[in-house]
């Protein structure tokens, strides 16, 4: 399984989301927290699962919440380069 490697802007943004959904309701970043290691996990097992949306940019999908994972395929690691609500605009990750 190859290792999962997270830009510092991307871990930025999972910080923003836990702490935007505790905000909103005691626990729910906790849970999207949880969630979110989940799809990871996925992602190590069967990282070319998720669909391709730009070349060599894949995004996952975080269950139960809207959130997606964007992440590329290097040789011997995912790296993780940014985690978003679909409100926002996935063009600040593609450029």
């Amino acid at each position: 399984m190859p290792d999962i490697f997270f830009r510092e802007s991307a871990r930025l943004d999972a910080l923003e989301a836990v702490d935007f959904l505790n905000q909103r309701k005691q626990g729910l970043g906790d849970r999207f927290s949880a969630l979110l290691e989940i799809a990871l996990q996925q992602l190590g097992r069967l990282p070319e699962s998720a669909r391709e949306i730009a070349p060599g940019i894949r995004r996952a999908l975080v269950p139960t919440f809207r959130y997606r994972v964007l992440y590329t395929i290097e040789t011997n690691r995912i790296v993780v380069i940014g985690i978003y609500h679909p409100s926002r605009s996935m063009d600040d990750f593609l450029a």
